[in-house]
Parts: structure tokens; C-alpha cells; sequence
């Protein structure tokens, strides 16, 4: 719920979540009602009327059908949570919508969903598979498009801009205890530790040449 909140942070064209509170009771009576917490996620279609746009349901896509600020963005906030599970080609935890808008330049915009496996969230299940160079859920990859130094230096300015909306998201949640809210900024902070300085934001774009994907 809060990934997708966190995401909220840097586009409107993204999955609005409302939390809930879901009593589960045993219509034979045998078991005591269960109460667990969950949300709902805003349809895609609801989204692309919202945004003005049309879903996109091909499925040979590459990065490179993707406006590009949108899929750096997308991209480096999957690198920020550490989600490895996710593609455009195949529409694997990524949705595509086309704006309606006719200055449009024909490329899609995508809007990632389905976080359960990413570092932040940290679960004790769907390991990465040792093929992709990394051993834990919270290792993270850059699999974006390769773009130039100053495209990914531009890219990496808005979360800079956004990381104390980001970390006041988490703190103000109220359903998080401390501990929680502490291991997640903690997470965030060996992110945006790598924005602290011009040096450090060389290193780091350094290392999103290295794993980019050349399209």
C-alpha cells in the first residue's frame, strides 16, 4: 500500500489504493471472525479515464515505446525499491497507457503495480533467481534503458526533490510501528545517501551504464 502511495508522490498517472479493514467470518459458524488489513487498487481502465488516455494491451513492447522521462522515472523508482520483477515486454507488473492528448508524441506511459516481492516490502518468499547477479530481495538492479549521463543525472533531481515527501509518507503512516517505519527508511537511506553529492551521483549513474539495458 505505501509503495503505491510513494509512487503517488511523482505522478498522477498512477494506481490510487484505498486501505481497508476486511472482518472474514466463517458463515458456518465453526471459526472466529478474522480481521485483517488489505486495500483496493484503482482499475486501470478507471485510471486511463481519469488520465485522460486508453490502455495499452500490447504485449511487444520494449522501453523504447515509452516516453522517456516516464520510463527513467519508472525505472530508477524500481531501482529505489528494489523490484527485479518487472518488464515491459509482456506488461510483467507494468501497466501502459496512451494519452488521448493529439500533441502527443505516440510513446506510452507506464505506471508499475504489484511491489509484493520488491527490498522495501522485504518478504520472506519469490527470491530473485541467481541468474540476475543478485541474492536477495533487497539487492538492488538497474534494468532500465541506457540513456546518456545527463538524461539519468536529470532523472535522479526529481527524487532528490521528493525525498522528504517520501520519507513523511512512511512516518505519518499510522499503521506502521517504529521499528517498520525504521527499516524502511533505512532501506530508502542507502538510496538517497547516493544523492548527497555530485560524486556520489557520478558513482551511481556509473553503475546504471553498467546494468542498462541497450535497446
Amino acid at each position: 500500500y505505501l509503495v503505491y502511495k510513494l509512487f503517488n508522490v511523482l505522478t498522477d498517472t498512477s494506481f490510487r489504493v484505498r486501505l481497508l479493514k476486511i472482518n472474514y467470518l466463517d458463515v458456518t459458524g465453526k471459526r472466529k471472525p478474522v480481521t485483517q488489513s488489505g486495500f483496493f487498487i484503482e482499475p486501470v481502465e478507471v485510471m486511463a479515464l481519469r488520465t485522460n488516455s486508453t490502455v495499452v494491451k500490447a504485449t511487444n513492447l520494449t522501453q523504447k515505446h515509452i516516453a522517456s522521462a516516464n520510463m527513467n522515472r519508472v525505472a530508477i523508482f524500481f531501482y529505489m525499491i528494489s523490484q527485479w520483477d518487472w518488464s515491459v515486454p509482456g506488461l510483467h507488473n507494468v501497466a501502459v497507457l496512451m494519452p488521448m492528448n493529439p500533441d502527443h508524441s505516440g510513446l506510452g506511459i507506464a505506471v508499475p503495480y504489484d511491489f509484493d516481492l520488491t527490498g522495501i516490502v522485504n518478504p520472506g518468499y519469490g527470491f530473485p533467481d541467481e541468474k540476475m547477479g543478485i541474492k536477495s530481495n533487497r539487492d538492488r538492479l538497474f534494468s532500465g534503458i541506457c540513456r546518456s549521463r545527463e538524461e539519468f543525472a536529470k532523472a535522479l533531481e526529481e527524487f532528490r526533490d521528493h525525498k522528504e515527501t517520501f520519507y513523511s509518507v512512511i512516518n505519518d503512516f499510522q499503521y506502521l510501528d517504529q521499528k517498520a517505519k525504521k527499516d524502511i527508511t533505512g532501506f530508502l537511506d542507502q538510496f538517497f545517501n547516493q544523492l548527497d553529492n555530485q560524486k556520489d551521483v557520478e558513482r551511481l549513474i556509473g553503475l546504471f551504464l553498467k546494468s542498462c539495458k541497450t535497446l
